[in-house]
């Protein structure tokens, strides 16, 4: 059996690894979206929930994230197949998230044990800065590397300024502005940048 390939196969086999960065960066648009607004949300609400003095204001976090990995799962199913072939580019990325969720599920248990939230959501913004910085140089797309950037500062700021750290709220507007900057921006130019090329 000949398992050669002619110049035809040659050609489109490069097209495809050099299309292949686009297309990563494509189909993270959604999963950046997604992500971004479900704990922007979560932030957001949880926040208002205090400034009511709502003893219930724990609970939108329970709620909105399982929910949201609910959703990441069965879209995880449906895509799952439509790609022929990894790349080390999805490799890179499949490792930076990996490490990502492994060290949240660790902040998440010494935030509920022993650092309490206000301070481990500053560990949880140092944590969106760093996979967002390295997706974006893995990508080579700015917005996700200034976003990663701009969320180690956020992180930073109690420390900077710690008179205008107030404790928990202060986290949760924080973590808000973190995903804005990070998730969510980054995310609709990446959703506009292919509009506009199609």
């Amino acid at each position: 059996m000949d398992t050669s390939f002619d110049g035809k196969q040659s050609l489109q086999v490069i097209a495809r690894m050099l299309g292949q960065p686009k297309q990563n960066l494509q189909s993270s648009a959604g999963q950046y979206l997604l992500w971004g607004w479900a704990v922007f949300l979560a932030a957001a609400i949880e926040w208002g929930l205090l400034q009511v003095n709502s003893p219930a204001h724990w609970w939108v976090r329970p709620i909105l994230m399982p929910l949201r990995a609910i959703v990441d799962f069965f879209l995880g199913l449906k895509n799952r197949g439509k790609q022929a072939y990894t790349t080390y580019t999805d490799y890179s990325l499949v490792t930076v998230w990996s490490g990502f969720g492994l060290f949240i599920f660790l902040i998440i248990l010494l935030s509920a044990t022993l650092v309490g939230w206000a301070h481990g959501y500053l560990f949880i913004i140092g944590l969106i800065g760093f996979g967002t910085f390295t997706s974006g140089r893995i990508l080579k797309f700015k917005p996700l590397y200034f976003g990663g950037i701009l969320s180690f500062v956020l992180a930073l700021l109690p420390a900077l300024a710690p008179q205008f750290f107030s404790g928990f709220e202060t986290s949760l507007i924080l973590l808000a502005a973190s995903i804005l900057v990070s998730y969510i921006i980054p995310g609709h130019l990446i959703q506009s940048r292919f509009k506009n090329a199609a």
